[in-house]
């Protein structure tokens, strides 16, 4: 008896062996019973000052680099989507060449791809719309499984999403997705006829949680025979989480005490140098609708050299959080936070040997997704090796900080401790990760 076949495309800047990893819970639960076709996307993200027509071309446009997409949306008067003609001339070469396919699997960007290809294989065509760009013999798609989608946002492609489409679906949605908001992700599963949604609390990626995985078991088990719908989840154990006692006085001896504190910069990105005044009004109009003020510790004043604004503030905000409600015995940070946990150890440390006034330095660092500052005003920060015992935290998925810069960061300190996993940019909550910071923090009871 044949497998049934499923079609796998990758979200932006990854590739199909960065998304075996990423989609692994999936590959568990139906590897046994379907066959997977992972497939890279024809862009390097490395090639993004290519024109339309050099997309086009026929020769391969990526080398090693492992960043790839199925096209760059750049947005001025109109949105081009640069390299999404030729995405879509591969898969029809890949239908054509590889299929049938029962299912796709598509994450971001590839599940917006995976939409399309279903559509125009419903036949949501029009004369001068989005084509395979050649005749495709291929059935319609039985059912889809898609993380963190979206829909082509513009009036000349609404075509593809007028009817909804009559295909079983199933959504994730992560609450907390900076990319691709939960509202946005609700919208491509409106275009399903009886989509099933799977809210998670979380950002942009595939959740590995037991619920999930029995949730996405039960949706494919009617299409792939051998899926158990009710699948047995392997036991993750209990951890006991051993944390730091604060030492300031005002709390019961033994009893950790986190302070959580905001940032004291009013992100404003539409300052940034470079950006023309549509890129700007887009900007503003989405800060307005989102009601939201986005708070940051540095913002950027130009990229290429990198100009910062703000760290100075951050810095004597903090100075003021130590002052008042310290002491503290360690830090913890994420990303842009990460990046200003490390400055803080800096401080501390150069203080301490300067004059052995104010806050000592912090006994221990935690540190996840966190980079260094690249502005030549703030280099001074890293000459000499900082000593605080720091723990790093990082992903080899992570799309917004690049497990590199963080390695990069992990070499500024004197005897660092890592723990890379296959995650992306969140704060690991594995077995192993807890773990690894209860094992860290026991060293400082």
């Amino acid at each position: 008896m044949t497998k049934p076949k499923i079609l796998c495309l990758h979200g932006f800047g990854e590739s199909a062996d960065l998304f075996k990893i990423r989609s692994r819970n999936f590959r568990r639960i139906v590897e046994e019973h379907a066959e997977l076709v992972y497939v890279d996307g024809h862009l390097d993200i490395a090639n993004l000052h290519l024109t339309a027509a050099d997309l086009d071309k026929d020769n391969s446009m990526h080398t090693d680099f492992t960043n790839l997409a199925w096209w760059w949306a750049r947005k001025s008067k109109t949105t081009e989507y640069r390299g999404l003609e030729k995405a879509l001339r591969q898969m029809g070469e890949i239908l054509n060449e590889q299929g049938p396919f029962d299912g796709i699997l598509g994450f971001s960007q590839g599940g917006c791809l995976g939409i399309i290809v279903s559509a125009l294989l419903a036949g949501r065509t029009q004369s001068d719309g989005l084509g395979f760009g050649m005749e495709v013999n291929h059935p319609p798609i039985k059912f889809m499984v898609l993380a963190g989608p979206f829909l082509l946002n513009d009036p000349r492609y609404q075509y593809l999403y007028s009817e909804k489409l009559n295909i079983p679906s199933f959504h994730m949605s992560g609450e907390y997705d900076t990319v691709i908001t939960r509202e946005e992700a609700h919208a491509s599963s409106d275009v399903f006829v009886d989509p099933v949604v799977f809210d998670f609390v979380g950002g942009h990626y595939i959740p590995q949680t037991p619920q999930c995985n029995r949730a996405m078991a039960s949706f494919v088990a009617p299409f792939i025979p051998g899926v158990q719908a009710d699948i047995a989840q392997p036991s993750q154990g209990v951890v006991d989480v051993a944390v730091a006692p604060s030492s300031n006085a005002s709390s019961p001896e033994g009893q950790l005490v986190e302070v959580f504190v905001t940032a004291p910069n009013t992100l404003r990105p539409y300052d940034i140098d470079g950006m023309d005044n549509m890129a700007r009004a887009e900007a503003e109009k989405a800060g307005r609708t989102l009601g939201r003020t986005f708070k940051g510790w540095y913002y950027l004043k130009s990229v290429d050299p990198e100009v910062t604004v703000g760290v100075d503030t951050s810095i004597k905000y903090l100075d003021g959080v130590l002052d008042e409600q310290g002491p503290f015995d360690g830090i913890l940070g994420f990303s842009q936070g990460g990046l200003m946990a490390a400055v803080m150890c800096s401080v501390l440390e150069h203080r301490q040997s300067a004059d052995g006034k104010g806050h000592p330095p912090f006994r221990f660092a935690i540190i996840c997704s966190g980079y260094m500052l690249q502005d030549a005003e703030w280099q001074r920060l890293y000459e000499r090796p900082l000593s605080t015992p720091s723990l790093h935290l990082y992903g080899v998925l992570d799309p917004m900080i690049r497990h590199s810069r963080s390695m990069a960061l992990q070499q500024a300190f004197v005897s660092p401790e890592a723990s890379c996993s296959d995650g992306a940019h969140f704060v690991p909550k594995s077995h192993e990760a807890i773990l690894t910071v209860s094992q860290f923090v026991e060293k400082f009871q």
